[in-house]
Order: C-alpha cells, then structure tokens, then sequence
C-alpha cells in the first residue's frame, strides 16, 4: 500500500502497484538520512484505490493536536501523511524575524467522501488552533473561497 503521493504521481493512498525490488536512489551518509526515503521503479497499477490528494501546509501544533488531528481524519477513512520534517520551519506573522514550526502533509480523500465534506472537517477539527492551516487546492475544490488559504500562505510565507 502506498502512502499519499504528491501531484507528480498518477499512484495515490492505497494503490496497490507493481514496482521493481531495487533502489533506485543512494542511501545518504548516516546522520543525513532524516528525509530520504527509498524509491524504486514502478511497473504497473494493479488496482487503484479511488482516494485523491490535496496539500496542507502551515504551522505544526504540538505533537498531541497533530496526532489527534490525524486519528480524527483516519477514523472518517481519510489518508494523512507528513512530508516535511523537524527542518521545515515558516514564518511567524506575528513576529518579525522568528520562525514557527510548519508541517506540510498531503491529505489523501476517499472515494467515499468529497471534497467538500473534507473541507468542512478539517475547518472543523482545526478552528480552535491558534495558527490555521492552508489548502487551498481542496478549499476551491470544494466551491469554498480560497482566499482565506490564500491570506494565510502570504502571511505565514507558505
């Protein structure tokens, strides 16, 4: 089973896929391995799951917000995967010349829900965080405006 794949990929959350057994890329020098991940050749798309992906992308809330607000979207069948790693920091609007910690994730929907109802959750399960989240591509995916995802990637310098 595959993680959410970025929109470079024709494979998504649950694909199951064919791919050759050798690594394709080289394996860092320890202590430089914290974003490298294995990559190997794919061959063939056996059976798609269905789900689609949309990118979140904004301040990282402490471990216990995430890790809940992850369990909430697993329990309604959503996918969450983080892509960005203790380095990814974004800027603090509220401070000048300070950074927050940011997370960066793709967000893989279900066949079974829309756009709309994932829009509606995650502005559900994140409106009491005191820094929001963006995504815009699943805001106007969802007839919803944008601008608000828009205003927060200026601001935070997503």
């Amino acid at each position: 089973m595959l993680p959410v794949l970025g929109d470079d990929h024709d494979l998504n959350h649950g694909d199951v896929v064919v791919f050759a057994p050798a690594v394709l890329n080289d394996r860092p020098e320890p202590g430089q391995e914290d974003d490298w991940h294995p990559v190997f050749e794919y061959l063939t798309l056996l059976d798609p799951a269905g789900f689609t992906t949309y990118w979140i992308d904004g301040c990282c809330p402490d471990d216990d917000t995430w890790y809940a607000l992850r369990g909430a979207l697993q329990e309604a069948g959503y996918a969450v995967w983080a892509y960005s790693g203790d380095h990814y920091r974004i800027t603090d609007p509220h401070h000048e010349g300070e950074t927050l910690p940011g997370i960066y994730a793709a967000l893989g929907v279900p066949p079974t829900s829309s756009a709309k109802e994932a829009d509606a959750l995650l502005t559900e399960l994140t409106a009491h965080w005191p820094h929001p989240l963006a995504w815009p591509a699943l805001a106007e995916a969802a007839g919803a405006d944008p601008a608000r995802h828009r205003k927060i990637v200026d601001d935070y310098d997503l």
